[in-house]
């Protein structure tokens, strides 16, 4: 009896056992065994049975023999642990030149990974291109290609990707110039994407330099389709007013000042590089809203020019540059005949030419005592038998017989009169200055100028008022222009 007990307690104690046995874990992970200075032969003998699929490949790696094992594929390393059936990539030293894809590597990483093969030099250049993230490897010089062998101590060209500086969509807005340090730049984003500025600079060149002369820095995010003032450390109150930034923006009307990426690259620019030519001294410039991208070469006809200190076109873009002009009837307040800028109102009397009329005072129909020569303007003569002498006479009385209010104003360039005994004038007929009117329709040059800028209309000094219509003769073969 107590052999049968027994042998029931071995037999129960038995089949614990197996139970406990039958429910211990499987190993499902394989631990990558450390394979260093193997061979081929020896890493397939090691494996063979483990649960694992692998393959063998080549890879460059002067540092070890070749022929033995240089690594796991998918940066695994000995010791991790991978899943029964995983498929694995196991590399061999090869002693060859065999140039490697370096898509994606940013600089240092590639030439870090071209310090591991036998080659010369490695060049560093930088190309263009839009369609690669800028600071990654674009390509190979020479010629070269990923996968081709190159002789031991090769000398290597490697491009990195660049921002593209053509077709730039950040470009200069607006610059102005002023002998007083009341000097800014607006910058304008016309992409649809926020822009990070910490990428540009400003760049001076002064006196027709070719080397950068000093650099700001520029910082923070550019909105689409905003602006970014940038003015001098020592501007005027309402220039400061409108910035975002200040910095010593040193320059006069014949530097050259570029907007650049961070090494340098000119992306927009104001003035003519390498040569001190251009003028724009005490004036503010505003890009016309035909530009949509950046140029580092400068064309004044893609500006318009507004007076100087003219800061109330800043801080958006574009602005809408003025077509016409009207009389301040707050010059009356000053005699014509006793203060310049003064003014008088008067009636047509005749005219003889196209620059010269007679008139007699409104308030009191006394005639005045001489002629009045227009001043800005100089028709053909009567004399001369040309045409356009004839036909300016014409239009001037036209445009006086028929006007309702006509104004003398002394205008400070000239004085009030000539050496002829003639008296000087703008004239005014309904609020158009008729000596600009002249000029504009082609019947006359621009023979205006005034550098000090003494009379300013909807922000445009009326010397380049003048500028604009002889231009505006021209560019439409008017009159004399013809």
């Amino acid at each position: 009896m107590k052999k049968v007990f027994l042998l029931m307690i071995t037999l129960l104690f038995t089949s614990l056992l197996i139970a406990c046995n039958g429910n211990e874990p499987v190993e499902e992970d394989f631990l990558l065994p450390v394979l260093q200075g193997k061979n081929k032969a020896e890493v397939l003998n090691e494996l063979t049975g483990a649960p694992i699929t692998f393959t063998f490949d080549d890879i460059v790696n002067f540092s070890i023999p070749e022929g033995t094992f240089a690594g796991y594929g998918d940066n695994l390393r000995p010791g991790n642990k991978v899943a029964k059936g995983t498929e694995i990539v196991i590399y061999f030293a090869i002693h060859k030149n065999i140039l490697p894809d370096l898509s994606g590597y940013t600089q240092d990483e590639a030439i870090n990974k071209l310090k591991t093969y036998k080659l010369g030099a490695i060049d560093i250049r930088y190309i263009e291109v839009d369609d690669i993230e800028p600071g990654l490897f674009s390509n190979y010089g020479n010629g070269y290609l990923p996968g081709m062998e190159v002789p031991v101590d090769s000398d290597i060209i490697i491009f990195i990707a660049v921002e593209p500086t053509a077709n730039h969509g950040v470009f200069i807005s607006k610059y102005m110039q002023s002998p007083e340090n009341n000097n800014a730049l607006e910058i304008y984003n016309n992409t649809d994407k926020d822009v990070d500025l910490s990428k540009y600079v400003i760049d001076i060149y002064l006196n027709g330099s070719q080397t950068v002369s000093s650099t700001i820095q520029l910082s923070g995010i550019l909105k689409a389709k905003e602006t970014f003032v940038i003015a001098h450390t020592n501007a005027k109150t309402e220039t400061l007013q409108k910035s975002h930034m200040t910095a010593n923006l040193n320059y006069d009307g014949n530097d050259y000042i570029a907007l650049a990426f961070k090494d340098h690259r000119i992306i927009d620019a104001v003035g003519m590089f390498g040569w001190a030519l251009t003028t724009l001294d005490n004036r503010v410039i505003v890009r016309k809203d035909t530009t949509k991208i950046a140029s580092n070469e400068f064309k004044i006809n893609e500006w318009n020019t507004y007076a100087k200190d003219y800061v109330d076109v800043f801080g958006s873009h574009p602005a809408v540059y003025p077509t016409t002009f009207t009389f301040d009837k707050a010059y009356l307040e000053n005699s014509y005949f006793d203060v310049p800028t003064g003014a008088i109102r008067v009636k047509y009397v005749s005219n003889n030419d196209g620059d010269t009329a007679r008139f007699k005072i409104y308030d009191t129909g006394q005639n005045m005592d001489n002629s009045v020569r227009f001043v800005g303007i100089d028709t053909r003569e009567m004399s001369s038998g040309d045409p356009m002498a004839q036909a300016a006479k014409e239009h001037l009385e036209s445009l006086l017989a028929n006007a309702k209010e006509i104004y003398l104003q002394w205008d400070p360039t000239t004085g009030l009169k000539e050496n002829y005994g003639r008296y000087l004038a703008l004239v005014w007929a309904d609020g158009v200055l008729v000596n600009y009117e002249m000029v504009r329709l082609g019947y006359s040059q621009n023979a205006y100028s005034d550098p000090q800028q003494r009379f300013v209309y909807e922000g445009v000094s009326l010397d380049q008022w003048f500028k604009n219509a002889e231009e505006y003769a021209k560019s439409n073969n008017l009159g004399i222009w013809a």
